[in-house]
């Protein structure tokens, strides 16, 4: 048997949507939860359910007992375990301002924590495990986020309209440094001044016209949500990015960013690692935030957004990374079909579909509904009328 029934792992954080992932997906939500994310993977934190014949049980102690399903070029380069964790995600409002590690820095923090006796799931714990996490966000409705730096000449022209000494400071980090250290110095400064410095700026930045109607919105609008928090301030220095269904972007390590509002795919490497420094109540870590930080992820909005290529009936995203790969499929009742070489999540988006495999093993699945494909399904089939979302490692060959 190589397609198994899976159950996803409900996460209901307060900036969810009571609405978004439910209207989306056909998703029951009686009680009305604020659902903010999806999970569908072998993360130890959030384990999805995979159904067997003999019952129900959770994937990663699954795939534990049967690497083999896997795939031999995925355990070669991951382990035995999925190399990617996949979510669907709807944001009412904006996440916390949050980068992820690179695998060095993710290695050294998770054993830095671990010696410091900070439980797994405690809540100033940064590092939950040892792998890096880039991840890839692909909009199903249109979807904003704040994401890297703009360019420095950029950051420079928001600041000179403020007219304050606070922001005359700032503006020196820039001029003084190095190139290569002038967003680090800039960060640095911003991020070091007392909380009375900060809230004075956030102030006069609430006051200030500036050229960019839509910086100037977005500031009032982040400090509805996290008043006098130095988060809102992040609209003039990271590049705001609004995407239309279909469109996505890709956050390498290091890169600073956060989600606004929308709902759409979320793919990364298998990982929760999240270093936080604002628009948040939970535990902010801005020293570790300044150390992780890619100081070179720089340039205009449109440097982030990810190209995916159409192939007849399937859009595929792939990132610079050898964890995942995201394809987007139409089915027009025409049988498609490819081999698989590594494990696969497909979750249905729309209508309905049945997969098969070459052994003749079947599954049906509706809109909302996923499963795993194990590597040892060979030639997959995908049949019906809908839109499927497929989610493998970008290593192997796949056709």
């Amino acid at each position: 048997m190589a397609i198994y029934r899976l159950q996803f792992q409900e996460q209901n954080y307060e900036w969810g949507s009571v609405h978004g992932i439910s209207d989306l997906l056909g998703i029951k939500n009686p009680d009305n939860k604020k659902i903010a994310e999806l999970w569908l993977g072998d993360h130890h934190r959030a384990p999805s359910l995979i159904e067997l014949p003999e019952g129900v049980v959770l994937l990663d102690q699954f795939l534990a007992e049967h690497p083999k399903h896997l795939g031999e070029d995925s355990r070669a380069a991951f382990g035995d375990h999925l190399p990617f964790l996949f979510k669907v995600l709807s944001a009412e409002k904006p996440l916390s301002l949050q980068v992820h590690p690179n695998r060095r820095q993710a290695a050294v923090g998770f054993l830095r924590e671990q010696k410091d006796g900070i439980e797994l799931t405690a809540f100033n714990r940064s590092y939950p495990d040892d792998n890096h996490k880039p991840e890839l966000l692909y909009a199903l409705t249109p979807f904003r986020a704040l994401c890297g730096f703009r360019p420095v000449e950029e950051i420079e022209d928001n600041l000179k309209q403020i007219n304050s000494e606070l922001a005359d400071r700032l503006l020196q980090a820039l001029n003084s440094a190095a190139p290569q250290e002038k967003l680090k110095e800039f960060y640095s400064v911003l991020m070091s001044m007392p909380q009375s410095q900060q809230q004075q700026l956030i102030s006069q930045c609430l006051l200030c016209s500036f050229t960019d109607v839509v910086i100037e919105q977005e500031i009032k609008r982040l400090n509805t949500f996290f008043p006098q928090d130095i988060g809102v301030l992040s609209p003039l220095f990271l590049n705001l990015i609004q995407l239309q269904p279909g469109e996505a972007i890709f956050m390498a390590p290091g890169t600073l960013h956060t989600y606004l509002e929308g709902t759409g795919l979320e793919v990364m490497a298998c990982s929760d690692n999240v270093i936080r420094g604002g628009l948040t109540e939970k535990h902010q870590n801005v020293e570790e935030l300044l150390e992780v930080v890619n100081w070179s992820t720089s340039g205009s909005s449109e440097s982030f957004v990810l190209s995916g290529v159409t192939k007849s009936e399937r859009q595929v995203l792939e990132a610079p990374v050898s964890d995942f790969c995201l394809s987007v499929l139409t089915l027009k009742e025409i049988k498609v079909s490819h081999r698989v070489y590594t494990a696969t999540i497909i979750l249905c988006l729309e209508g309905e579909a049945e997969v098969s495999d070459q052994a003749g093993s079947t599954m049906k699945l509706i809109q909302g509904q996923s499963c795993f494909v194990s590597a040892l399904g060979g030639q997959i089939s995908l049949s019906g009328k809908g839109r499927l979302a497929k989610v493998s490692s970008n290593i192997g060959k796949e056709g």
